[in-house]
């Protein structure tokens, strides 16, 4: 009879105010370690665009040369050259060639010119010594 009791308090519990059942929700099956990378994929899209947003100035949807070396230029405090400006579109305008970085292009392109960045500083310094 205990046995029925909590089979039917589960029941209820899974039942909506007008008595329909809910469905399952589907995080309910995901395990903790998926569900944390994929909340943390959702924020790192929400800052990614958020970037994008901002730096696109004309609302055309797409980051045009201009608005791209002045968002590689506040990454890192310097304005890139005409040929590295070039080089990351050749290298991140690959999804949709257009010559200019859509969003689904923004964050290689981020990574990329941060990688490039510490390469040439490094470069830099070793050719100072």
């Amino acid at each position: 009879m205990v046995a029925m009791a909590s089979g039917a308090a589960a029941c209820v519990g899974m039942r909506h105010n007008n008595g329909t059942r809910l469905p399952p929700s589907p995080f309910s099956e995901i395990s903790p370690g998926r569900q944390r990378a994929f909340e943390r994929e959702l924020r790192e899209r929400r800052v990614t665009t958020g970037i994008f947003q901002k730096y696109d100035t004309d609302r055309s949807g797409k980051l045009e040369p201009e608005q791209l070396k002045s968002l590689l230029t506040d990454l890192s405090n310097r304005p890139p050259s005409e040929l590295e400006l070039s080089y990351i579109l050749k290298l991140c305008d690959d999804q949709k060639p257009n010559g200019a970085i859509d969003l689904s292009e923004l964050q290689h392109a981020i990574q990329a010119w941060k990688s490039y960045v510490v390469q040439r500083d490094e470069l830099q310094a070793a050719l100072d010594k």
